[in-house]
């Protein structure tokens, strides 16, 4: 009975020895996938950084473009403000030269009639 006992518990004692040798290589083999997702992860996040990085340079070449547009459409409306005002200068000028033309015309034609009047009387 006591060579049962022993057997039974040597037996016991390799099947332990077994299961220990399982989980040593389970736990080696979950220390190196441990090790892979640490290096993986390392690399994800240079590559979020990376991305963040990118999306920030984006996000101010659009500002800068945002920028430059009303800035650009600023001038352009500057622009259409002192177009119209000389044209209105432009306008008032050719009414006064006209206005003066017409009153060289009219002088020119009094001054024609005071000279017949006279050539008439002489």
């Amino acid at each position: 009975r006591v060579e049962k006992e022993a057997a039974d518990l040597s037996a016991q004692a390799g099947e332990l020895e077994e299961e220990n040798a399982t989980l040593k290589a389970t736990t080696e083999s979950m220390s190196k996938v441990m090790e892979a997702t640490e290096e993986e992860g390392a690399t994800l996040r240079e590559q979020l950084a990376s991305v963040e990085a990118t999306a920030a340079a984006l996000e101010s070449q659009v500002q800068d473009e945002a920028h430059g547009r009303t800035t650009a459409e600023d001038a352009c409306r500057a622009a259409e403000a002192g177009l119209t005002h000389a044209r209105k200068e432009a306008l008032m000028r050719e009414e006064e030269l006209l206005a003066g033309a017409r009153k060289e015309k009219d002088a020119g034609e009094k001054l024609g009639g005071a000279v017949r009047d006279a050539e008439s009387r002489v």
